[in-house]
């Protein structure tokens, strides 16, 4: 079956939005038809950064996705990173990462920690 993804409807733009823990995608395929879909992921990640010796985290993001990236970050500096993940019981433990960005501000390397 041939598809033309050239043919969206014009001013119709695809959308994804994350909001009180559930997904929301609308997607165009034909002149003034949109496909909707929503759902409620049962698991979860929430990750939280801070610059090295900081005292607390930041409020951090949940995310049903599988990656994330960070804008914004100070060049040439070392932060760490928590992730967990999350379902209907809570969040479970943390896992810790350690990096430095480049001086471009770009992050480079991820070092997970040791275990404590």
């Amino acid at each position: 079956m041939a598809s033309d993804h050239g043919n969206k409807p014009p001013g119709i733009a695809p959308s994804v939005e994350w909001s009180d823990g559930e997904l929301r995608v609308s997607l165009p395929f034909e002149e003034g038809k949109v496909i909707d879909a929503k759902w409620r992921p049962e698991l979860t990640t929430v990750v939280r950064i801070r610059e090295l010796g900081a005292e607390d985290w930041s409020p951090g993001f949940e995310t049903p996705l599988q990656g994330c990236s960070f804008v914004g970050l100070k060049p040439d500096t070392e932060y760490e990173l928590q992730v967990t993940h999350k379902n209907a019981k809570g969040e479970g433990p943390a896992a810790r990462m350690r990096c430095r960005t480049q001086p471009s501000g770009q992050m480079g390397e991820i070092v997970p920690f040791p275990r404590q």
